[in-house]
């Protein structure tokens, strides 16, 4: 889920906590009085990165189970009318004098932040400048809750603006990078997809994106052969060679004749600049990803 669907879903958490980069948890409170700041072990911790949940941890309360006061109520759909409450009468209020300059100087007081807002506002205050400014997202986090916390503080305004104008730009060139990346990966499939290899094993390949790639091997050779991941490498442009670590699909006996096809991941986000296939008894058979 993204975190707008969480909050939607859930409403604004207690506490926020970012504690790895790209990381963050938002904590919802289990019970009615559970104080995530300092009991943060008896609240329900929602972990997103990059902005998408990742875990979901319900410490001591069974998953079936949804505590009463575990989580803000959702709105009601607007077809539906609260009834109407009872109000007292007017001879039930008592008339209230206006505040005097004193009394109007203690109201003020009160916007003021108590003393646990204030403790965990310079908690936030310590670990955001242990966070370089290039790490955006998590400045951003915690800019935003230290502006729920102080919402008249002109320097949590200032920093949540320039922010958020950050990550958009690098949201718009990640965009960007994407769509050049897709149509580059596109442009590869259509010249690899096709059969090339030697005299006894050809193999054609589609790239998938991070890592996966869906492999056909054609064997015109004289004796059956075994694949195994150990025969397929990967060459990446960061100048690394990656070994498979995932293709059972393709650990599989071929006779002549035969054919096998089937997914291959490594551990690698890296743009591929070869496979290799190398078979002791087929010889060796290398695609390279054109630009």
């Amino acid at each position: 889920m993204t975190e707008d669907a969480v909050l939607d879903l859930l409403g604004e958490p207690a506490l926020v906590d970012p504690y790895q980069a790209g990381k963050y948890i938002f904590l919802y409170p289990t019970k009615d009085g559970t104080d995530c700041v300092g009991d943060p072990a008896g609240c329900a911790q929602v972990v997103f990165k990059e902005g998408r949940v990742v875990a979901v941890w319900h410490h001591g309360v069974p998953k079936a189970e949804k505590p009463a006061g575990a989580f803000p109520p959702r709105a009601a759909p607007p077809s539906v009318t609260a009834e109407p409450q009872p109000q007292p009468s007017p001879v039930e209020t008592p008339s209230i004098p206006a505040p005097d300059d004193d009394a109007r100087r203690a109201g003020d007081d009160t916007r003021r932040p108590d003393a646990d807002t204030r403790r965990e506002i310079e908690r936030l205050e310590r670990q955001v400048r242990q966070i370089p400014a290039a790490r955006t997202m998590d400045n951003l986090r915690i800019y935003r809750y230290l502006l729920k916390l102080d919402p008249d503080n002109p320097r949590y305004q200032q920093k949540v603006a320039r922010y958020e104008a950050q990550y958009q730009r690098e949201e718009d060139q990640r965009e960007l990078f994407r769509r050049e990346r897709e149509e580059r990966r596109k442009r590869q499939n259509e010249i690899l997809r096709s059969f090339e290899g030697n005299d006894h094993v050809r193999i054609a390949v589609e790239n998938q994106g991070n890592g996966r790639y869906y492999v056909w091997i054609q064997y015109n050779g004289t004796d059956p052969i075994d694949i195994l991941p150990e025969h397929f490498t990967l060459v990446c442009e960061d100048n690394r060679s990656y070994g498979c670590y995932r293709c059972r699909d393709l650990e599989v006996r071929i006779a002549p004749g035969e054919s096998a096809e089937g997914p291959l991941t490594f551990d690698t986000y890296a743009e591929p600049r070869e496979l290799v296939f190398s078979h002791p008894a087929a010889g060796t058979v290398r695609r390279v990803f054109p630009d």
